[in-house]
């Protein structure tokens, strides 16, 4: 029985020695297992963190990260890592500009033995300006409608969130939604003189996010040009100008009044006539052919009485620069067939003055007034108030920093025009305009 027991014994003791081995190996597999889990995750931390200043970079246009077409840099050059000490590891980049319309960025994270790589597609297309319009009018910071002012056939959207920026009458009425800043609550924000809400016909909701309008760039005059005589017509039977008499020269002055006409004849091409003053009272500007007209007007604008400008032909054929700091003022029985933008310029629209085509300013203040009519696409002035007063009419959409339209005003919401912004730069200084497009 003895021999027995010790036999036993030493079988128990073999055993719990086999099992204690184990338990050794399996923790000692599951430590190396963690060790490797946290270095993969911390060098997928490093890669990504790297990843956003990569982007930045990029997007910044920071030289070391801005290779030429079909051309790669590598961060460091020689394709090591540069050490990220707060990270407790390292890092390294290779950007590849691939045609010139795509950039791949890829980050790679090291952290001990380990390494994880972050790939960013960015792509890479014109720097053009197109506006958002999708809904009849856009306020900053306050909305205000009035009387039985009324937002006809678009939405109505606002940043808005302080007590009271938002207000309406009782008659006043928004036939769309009407949606107020990122976490804004109705009754606090909106003051709506009509309890039963009936004026707002697909109710108050919130924006997902603030919304940011921002003018286009604003183009660089000619400089240097020969200084030519100015181009008065007060008397007689009007007169002709072709482009022999316009192009690539600084006209100080075009004065057309006493009901005169001025024939601009720019052909089949497209012109540049670069004014100082642009002064139309009582007069006529008459354009001919089939190209299309830019004015760079330096100091002085006005269109008044009853003058008319291209009024035969498409209002996307004519388009205003206007550098000065003078309000313009549209008044009388005005009727302009084109586009402006004033860099920063008040703009007024008065009496029974109508203009067909695109206002644009960086101005602090848009006054329309009377029984004008503006049958814009747009009016884009995210700078200012704009302000609708009397039987004012606006067919077309606004953009604002404030919004007041009072009396029996009307926007009726629309995109169904042939005229259109001549092609603009982005606010971006004229860079590459980029953009995330893929990220894994």
């Amino acid at each position: 029985m003895g021999r027995y027991a010790i036999f036993i014994v030493l079988a128990l003791t073999f055993s719990l020695m086999t099992y204690g081995q184990g338990l050794r190996n399996v923790f000692f597999a599951s430590e190396v297992e963690l060790t490797r889990n946290h270095s993969t995750s911390q060098a997928r931390n490093i890669a990504q963190s790297a990843a956003f200043v990569a982007i930045q970079n990029v997007l910044d246009e920071e030289a070391t990260f801005t290779p030429g077409e079909n051309a790669t840099i590598r961060i460091p050059a020689d394709g090591g890592f540069s050490d990220w000490p707060q990270m407790q590891g390292a890092y390294r980049y290779e950007i590849i500009n691939q045609a010139d319309t795509l950039l791949r960025v890829l980050s790679v994270g090291r952290f001990n033995t380990r390494e994880y790589t972050t790939e960013i597609e960015i792509g890479m297309g014109d720097d053009t300006w197109e506006p958002d319009v999708t809904r009849a009018v856009f306020s900053g910071a306050r909305f205000t409608l009035d009387g039985s002012a009324r937002i006809v056939g678009g939405h109505v959207a606002t940043n808005a969130t302080d007590a009271g920026a938002v207000r309406l009458g009782w008659s006043a009425r928004i036939d769309s939604s009407l949606s107020i800043g990122p976490g804004a609550v109705e009754g606090f924000t909106v003051i709506n003189s009509n309890t039963s809400g009936t004026n707002i016909g697909l109710g108050v909701r919130n924006l997902p996010r603030e919304e940011n309008y921002t003018l286009p760039q604003f183009p660089d005059f000619p400089v240097g040009s020969p200084v030519v005589g100015s181009i008065v017509t007060s008397s007689g039977g009007g007169r002709t100008i072709d482009p022999a008499d316009y192009e690539n020269v600084f006209i100080p002055e075009i004065r057309v009044q006493g009901n005169r006409q001025l024939t601009i004849n720019v052909g089949s091409e497209d012109r540049i006539i670069h004014v100082g003053r642009l002064d139309i009272k009582q007069g006529h500007v008459r354009i001919i052919g089939d190209g299309h007209v830019t004015f760079y007007v330096e100091d002085f604008f006005d269109v008044a009485g009853s003058s008319t400008v291209n009024a035969t032909r498409d209002p996307e054929t004519t388009f205003v620069y206007y550098k000065g700091t003078g309000e313009l003022k549209f008044t009388g029985s005005t009727s302009y067939r084109g586009g402006i933008y004033a860099e920063t310029a008040n703009i007024g629209i008065g009496g029974s003055g109508g203009i067909q085509g695109n206002i644009m300013t960086g101005g602090s203040s848009v006054e329309i007034f009377g029984n004008a009519e503006a049958n814009s696409r747009i009016i884009f002035a995210p700078n200012a108030h704009v302000e609708l007063k009397g039987s004012g009419r606006v067919r077309g959409a606004i953009v604002a920093d404030r919004f007041t339209a009072g009396g029996n005003t009307r926007v009726f919401y629309t995109t169904a025009f042939d005229d259109a912004f001549p092609e603009m730069r982005g606010p971006g200084g004229g860079s590459r305009n980029k953009f995330v497009r893929n990220w894994r």
